[in-house]
């Protein structure tokens, strides 16, 4: 049996909007509009509400009910379900359902919407279905003792902070077909101690996993392009990364705050950038194929001993250079320290006070030391 109420929460906001109408969300080809934001009929059946989709199918608007163990109907009055609506099962909105332990969505379900488990503080398991399309931002956000998460191929869209701040979070399988990590997509997953990356990513959000301080092991794929704003702030337990060539930006701040003693990156990549953040954390780095000649003298590898303050640097040649030089800033100015021969491309420096250097190397090519955009190609030397 069903009832029939409606919810006319938009009403007030129309007013104050000057009676602009809101954008509805399209989702497989149907309008799907949020019971919460929207003057829509809203019907009851046992312990939820949902509304009617233009396609025929219902999606859940909000579950009304006590239970621990939560099997969502997979139809309602002979029509199938196919979404999650937003805040469906938000605890922080309707603070009812702090006690569900376990949730299996149904077969048939598309879409699961921005916040619909948010804090669901007691949820230990949730059954996602394979033909969820789009997983909503924060779908999942402080699901405290959530520990495990299977996300099916089927998904394509994860949303930012579909994860975040889930504490007891220990495994994940990520969807083939995903082609982006979110910002804050698991932030402060504390218990996670490894995921793989599909081969489809081709970007890592800001803080996506900030926070994630137990994160032993992460898979960086080839393909991948962009790593962003403290991706990995406070990742202290990740102690070696390889970079693959295809990454072309990587924020200077996106390992902050982690142990990284081992980076790899790609000479054909570029890496000048990459380069220059090893060397401002005093992470040892080594570059793949850092025999070809390059424009100018690029770092290719560097090892820090932090017990006698000390780094040593290996460098790429330069066609045609007569002579290296490393240069500090100074007082204002660049001053050569230390010069080489040509068949010399690599210094260790003596023992030096902790701190920060600005460093940059030079050559001289037919008589001239070549200084052509020396504050692009200089970089921090961060010495412990």
């Amino acid at each position: 049996m069903k009832s029939k109420k409606i919810i006319s929460g938009l009403l007030a906001l129309t007013f104050v909007l000057g009676g602009t109408a809101l954008p509805n969300t399209v989702v497989n080809n149907s309008v799907v509009a949020s019971a919460a934001t929207k003057n829509v009929e809203v019907f009851t059946y046992g312990d939820y509400d949902y509304i009617q989709l233009e396609d025929g199918t219902v999606e859940i608007a909000k579950y009304n009910g006590t239970d621990e163990v939560v099997e969502i109907p997979g139809e309602i009055d002979g029509a199938a379900v196919t979404s999650i609506g937003e805040h469906a099962f938000d605890n922080d909105l309707y603070d009812n359902n702090s006690n569900i332990t376990s949730v299996t969505i149904p077969e048939g379900v598309t879409n699961i919407g921005f916040r619909a488990f948010f804090e669901c503080k007691s949820l230990v398991e949730v059954s996602i279905p394979d033909g969820v399309v789009t997983i909503g931002g924060q779908a999942f956000h402080t699901c405290e003792k959530l520990r495990e998460v299977i996300i099916p191929d089927s998904v394509e869209t994860l949303g930012g902070g579909a994860f975040g701040f889930c504490k007891a979070l220990e495994s994940v399988a990520l969807s083939n077909k995903l082609t982006k990590i979110n910002d804050n997509t698991f932030t402060c997953c504390e218990k996670l101690t490894s995921i793989k990356l599909p081969s489809g990513i081709k970007s890592i959000g800001a803080e996506a996993f900030t926070g994630c301080k137990n994160l032993e092991s992460i898979n960086l794929p080839d393909g991948l392009t962009t790593i962003s704003r403290k991706a990995f702030t406070n990742c202290s337990k990740i102690k070696e990364l390889t970079v693959p060539a295809s990454v072309t930006s990587m924020n200077s701040s996106a390992f902050e705050k982690t142990n990284i003693d081992q980076f790899y990156f790609y000479n054909n990549s570029a890496i000048a950038n990459n380069v220059k953040i090893a060397l401002s954390k005093g992470s040892n780095f080594k570059v793949f194929d850092c025999n070809d000649k390059t424009e100018y003298p690029i770092p290719c590898s560097a090892e820090f001993n932090s017990e006698f303050h000390q780094f040593r640097l290996n460098w790429t040649e330069v066609e045609g250079a007569e002579k290296y030089a490393i240069a500090v800033y100074l007082a204002g100015k660049w001053r050569p320290q230390v010069y080489f021969k040509a068949n010399e491309t690599s210094f260790t420096s003596p023992k030096l006070k902790p701190n920060t250097y600005r460093m940059v190397i030079c050559a001289r090519v037919n008589g001239e030391w070549n200084t052509a955009k020396l504050e692009n190609r200089a970089s921090y030397v961060k010495v412990r």
